[in-house]
């Protein structure tokens, strides 16, 4: 007997995604640089930044690689608006002496 497709509660396996995630690009933390699939550096924005207790590495890719670079349509999500890709990535949290942040 065929289970019934009407109570079947299983999901459906998803595809990966056909765009880079993250994980795709070579984060440096020690020597706080970031290289995108294609090879090329992206450029540091600022020592650190810090959102909500989070301390994080921002980095952007510059405009003279992004635009023609191959692997542009799977490195933004809209390539026909956008010309270069921003990453953040965590590099910790602040320990703050039992005083929460405002």
């Amino acid at each position: 007997m065929l289970p019934n497709p009407l109570h079947d509660t299983s999901k459906p396996a998803t595809a990966s995604s056909p765009h880079f995630t993250p994980d795709d690009f070579v984060y440096d933390a020690a020597a706080r640089t970031c290289t995108c699939p294609a090879g090329n550096s992206l450029n540091r924005k600022g020592r650190a930044n810090i959102t909500k207790d989070d301390i994080g590495a921002y980095f952007r890719g510059a405009k003279r690689d992004g635009v023609p670079c191959t692997l542009r349509a799977r490195c933004l999500g809209t390539p026909d608006t956008k010309d270069v890709r921003n990453l953040a990535f965590s590099r910790g949290r602040i320990e703050r002496d039992g005083i929460t942040p405002r």
